[in-house]
């Protein structure tokens, strides 16, 4: 996997949340170009950039994977900021691809590619 750059800045002081979650198997060999074989739902995501890694990590693996993102709208917001002003972060959420649509109207901050969503929620609301 490629080390530094954005990524691991953004991750300085932030290995916290997520140890012991390690790196999830890869998609099986059978599997169908584009099929979703893995999701993955981070619960309070904060700044965590494991789908960043993930992403680098198997890029071989396009869209095995889908992964969500939940948190409070206002980190979803600065969240949001962060990766669509950062290019390479934009990239390997692959929002520069056509297709992709624009944030939802009335949901300031969420973003949805084709397998990175990041979206506003809170359980206390459930």
């Amino acid at each position: 996997p490629k080390t530094g750059g954005v990524v691991n800045d953004v991750d300085k002081g932030l290995r916290g949340g997520t140890q012991g979650v390690g790196t999830p198997t890869p998609p099986p060999s059978e599997a169908k170009k584009g099929a979703i074989t893995h999701q993955i739902v981070s619960l309070g995501a904060g700044f965590d950039t494991s789908f960043f890694k993930l992403r680098r990590y198997y890029a071989h693996h396009d869209g095995h994977y889908r992964y969500i993102e939940v948190d409070f709208n206002d980190v979803v917001q600065r969240k949001s900021a962060l990766i669509t002003s950062t290019p390479e972060l934009a990239k390997l959420a692959s929002l520069d691809q056509p297709g992709v649509p624009p944030p939802k109207a009335g949901i300031p901050g969420e973003l949805h590619g084709p397998f990175y969503h990041l979206v506003s929620g809170d359980l206390r609301d459930l």
